[in-house]
């Protein structure tokens, strides 16, 4: 009954996981933002986690009855690598994430370290593996999957207290840094208390699951919005705004809406702010986006400050 109850919360928490990633997808989209890039990765990841735990489970409890005792035990070495795989790349994603916050512009030096440590995870694992051909009475993948977990929430725990204590930014960007920290102590405390023997352990680690995949959406809501989105504003004496919209024919409706999208808003505040409809939003994103050539915000907005950069 337990069993049950655990693999039903898993898949709400699957579910709920499925929502913030697709959020925080359509912020990225929205934004270009490269540190909302770095938390869908690693909602990403926390959730492919939570799935092959979810799929052991079912195994565990459907499929043992009709398998011999080595191909069992050959499931849960596959999963051993895959989850730590996984749990890896939220690690790496959180602290590249974390990097961005200390205020290193340029993540490239950091995030290739990071994809040094995941590939020499994985020749662990892999490592592992020939090792249990050989020797399958050996439980050397289990210790090294029980080590990196441990050493991974470290690190987290660790970069988040050193985030909140060494927090250069302005004093209302504080806050928001600071809550960002708390944020992700939540989002990890599930993969945090799998590490301990307690009873109910996977009903406890399915029901942080469900509440660790809303707190992104809060902190995304009610800080990123307000001090992580750029604002470009051009005074009424610039018409580095007035060359780009004649160089690239925009309508007076696509004029209006860069405008906006300049000033931070979201396609739902344009919504509101021009009377139109969200489907109307975004058709004319669309259109513009295809006009001058990009993909998103992001790369809208710096392509305007490179234009307002060499007229000045």
């Amino acid at each position: 009954m337990i069993s049950h109850i655990n693999i039903l919360l898993q898949i709400i928490a699957l579910l709920t996981g499925v929502w913030i990633i697709f959020y925080l997808y359509q912020t990225y989209k929205t934004y270009g933002n490269k540190l909302v890039n770095r938390m869908l990765w690693v909602s990403l990841f926390l959730n492919l986690w939570l799935l092959l735990s979810l799929t052991s489970k079912y195994i565990n409890l459907n499929v043992t009855y009709f398998y011999s005792a080595s191909k069992i035990s050959w499931g849960y070495m596959i999963r051993h690598p895959l989850s730590a795989i996984a749990l890896s790349g939220a690690v790496l994603s959180l602290l590249s994430a974390v990097a961005k916050m200390f205020g290193y512009v340029s993540l490239k030096n950091v995030d290739k370290y990071f994809k040094w440590i995941f590939t020499s995870i994985v020749l662990l694992f892999l490592a592992g593996f020939i090792h249990y051909a050989f020797y399958p009475e050996a439980r050397w993948l289990e210790h090294l999957d029980s080590v990196l977990i441990t050493g991974g929430i470290s690190i987290v725990y660790i970069s988040l207290i050193l985030l909140m204590l060494i927090n250069k930014h302005k004093l209302e960007k504080q806050k928001a840094v600071g809550v960002f920290s708390i944020v992700y102590g939540v989002v990890f405390l599930p993969i945090a208390s799998f590490m301990f023997i307690i009873p109910f352990k996977l009903t406890i680690v399915s029901s942080l699951f469900i509440i660790s995949n809303f707190v992104p959406f809060v902190w995304i809501h009610w800080y990123f919005k307000k001090y992580f989105v750029e604002s470009i504003n051009f005074t009424n004496n610039d018409d580095s705004l007035n060359k780009f919209v004649e160089q690239y024919g925009l309508t007076s409706r696509e004029h209006e809406i860069t405008e906006l999208i300049l000033q931070g808003k979201s396609n739902k505040e344009i919504e509101k702010m021009l009377f139109i409809s969200a489907h109307t939003v975004r058709n004319h994103t669309h259109n513009l986006y295809k006009k001058i050539g990009v993909t998103g915000r992001g790369q809208m907005v710096g392509l305007i400050l490179g234009a307002n950069k060499n007229n000045h």
